[in-house]
């Protein structure tokens, strides 16, 4: 692997982002949109652990691990409105 393009979380963040706003689309119910949260929100926790495994090996620089940590916190804080029926869109509107 190896270079600067060899973990790229942003693309896979945005990815999961667009799933996310799909599953919303077909949600029929409160059920089926936590469920998407969810599934989001263990995505960017796997991408999180992956990015601490890039870090480890020189693949990835720091920052961009970081920025992994905040894609989990975020999808978590997505995850606890939409329990609480308290869903924002992604871009922080009500």
């Amino acid at each position: 692997m190896g270079g600067s393009d060899s973990f790229n979380e942003e693309k896979w963040y945005q990815m999961s982002v667009r799933v996310l706003q799909s599953e919303q689309e077909l949600s029929k119910n409160k059920g089926d949109r936590i469920a998407a949260f969810r599934a989001h929100c263990d995505r960017m926790t796997e991408l999180e652990a992956l990015a601490k495994r890039f870090g480890k090996a020189g693949a990835a620089a720091p920052e961009r691990v970081a920025s992994t940590r905040f894609f989990r916190l975020e999808a978590e804080i997505w995850l606890d409105r939409a329990r609480a029926g308290k869903e924002k869109d992604r871009e922080g509107d009500s």
